[in-house]
């Protein structure tokens, strides 16, 4: 017999059997859910989420609105569909704003490959939330994954996959993969 948690999320009822955590490499968020997505497949399970991560809300309503950490303080991590919005018409720069806020990237995108080190499947970027009139001033993470192969080919039409974390000292201590 199969044991289940109920959650009540914002948008849909979804079902997380007992013990399951969803910590998937990015090797299989590329593969089973990002690439998936922007054909229109089927996705292995719900867990990741269809959100506009770039628009009136902050880090943290969006968390609290899809239950993060719902399951225990290691839970620090959410998930994402969302697609990116162009600063102007020529969809070259990225509108990454979010309320008050905006999200500043960390470093230049990180090229991700499979386990044979030459095939490339897609970008890793990291962003932490800045917003300097906030108590909440760089207590957010996003890692958002792109299946473009440099970062000047994004395509606002296309989904990406983010991953929102909770930057807290738990998570901290507890030597978190990033």
């Amino acid at each position: 017999m199969a044991i289940s948690i109920a959650t009540n999320n914002y948008r849909n009822n979804y079902y997380i059997p007992v013990g399951y955590k969803f910590h998937p490499t990015e090797e299989e968020l590329i593969d089973l859910y990002l690439v998936r997505k922007n054909r229109g497949q089927r996705l292995p399970c719900d867990t990741v989420k269809e959100y506009d991560l770039y628009g009136m809300e902050e880090p943290w309503e969006i968390w609290n609105k899809f239950e993060g950490g719902r399951v225990s303080v290691d839970d620090q991590e959410v998930f994402f569909f969302t697609k990116l919005k162009s600063k102007n018409t020529s969809k070259i720069r990225i509108d990454r704003r979010v309320a008050s806020g905006t999200w500043k990237g960390e470093s230049n995108a990180q090229i991700l490959r499979v386990r044979d080190h030459k095939t490339c499947i897609g970008l890793k970027s990291k962003f932490k939330y800045i917003n300097d009139k906030s108590e909440q001033n760089s207590k957010w993470l996003m890692h958002e994954y792109s299946l473009k192969k440099k970062a000047a080919q994004e395509d606002p039409g296309e989904y990406v996959l983010c991953r929102l974390i909770k930057n807290c000292p738990e998570r901290k201590k507890k030597n978190w993969r990033m």
